[in-house]
């Protein structure tokens, strides 16, 4: 034998309504959590940016300490 209680009107909107707010909370989650991936993107963009350019600083002074030592090898030996 199968029971199948009757559920009223009210109770099915009040489930819909639930529903609704639920979803429309879901929806502004995922829209802050669209702005904080952007925000995200933008600050690694920006960091790679940053280490690009201290990866070039950092070559250029190795570059430089190596002519440094080179040329203080060419004085030792000439000296």
């Amino acid at each position: 034998m199968c029971i199948v209680s009757k559920v009223s009107e009210k109770q099915v909107l009040e489930s819909v309504e639930s529903l609704e707010s639920r979803i429309k909370s879901l929806i502004e989650e995922k829209d802050r959590l669209y702005l904080q991936y952007q925000s995200l993107k933008e600050d690694k963009k920006s960091l790679e940016s940053q280490l690009d350019n201290l990866e070039t600083q950092k070559q250029r002074a190795k570059d430089k300490v190596e002519d440094v030592l080179e040329r203080l090898n060419q004085i030792e030996t000439s000296a």
